[in-house]
């Protein structure tokens, strides 16, 4: 083998070690989100995210074919007051749990293309800075619903 195919095949092998990692050392549970009112185009979704590895991962991009736009948030208390800010990236560190919660970091979902009514799922796609993926189909639940997860 010349030496540039065998960088090529280290270089692709290396990744594809780092892609693979994420669906194997990452666990999405108690996925929701919050049904809409009638007249809002808003909602926001929570989750938790376990790292089992040994390594941290980065949460760097969400989507949603729901919404016109689907951004990673976080909750901040500037002098008293609450507001919500993007952040460009989210991690994970080893052997952690990272929840996505009402209060702290969340998902919004802005511009829905449709209401979402309880009992829906709507597609959900988690972009890691290895470049993998995870795509999750979550359940439209009730604004009621965050006062049982906190």
């Amino acid at each position: 083998m010349n030496l540039a195919r065998f960088i090529t095949v280290l270089f692709f092998s290396s990744f594809l070690t780092a892609y693979a990692a994420v669906k194997e050392d990452i666990t999405v549970s108690n996925a929701y989100v919050r049904a809409t009112p009638p007249g809002k185009t808003m909602t926001a979704a929570f989750l938790k995210l376990e790292n089992t590895s040994d390594q941290e991962h980065r949460l760097i991009a969400v989507d949603s074919s729901a919404a016109g736009t689907t951004e990673l948030h976080q909750t901040v208390n500037e002098q008293g007051l609450l507001k919500m800010r993007p952040v460009t990236e989210m991690t994970i560190a080893a052997h952690s749990t990272q929840e996505l919660q009402p209060g702290g970091y969340h998902i919004m979902l802005v511009d829905l293309k449709q209401p979402l009514k309880i009992g829906q799922t709507i597609p959900l796609t988690l972009s890691f800075a290895s470049g993998e993926k995870l795509t999750l189909k979550i359940p439209v639940k009730s604004v009621i619903a965050d006062v049982d997860n906190q």
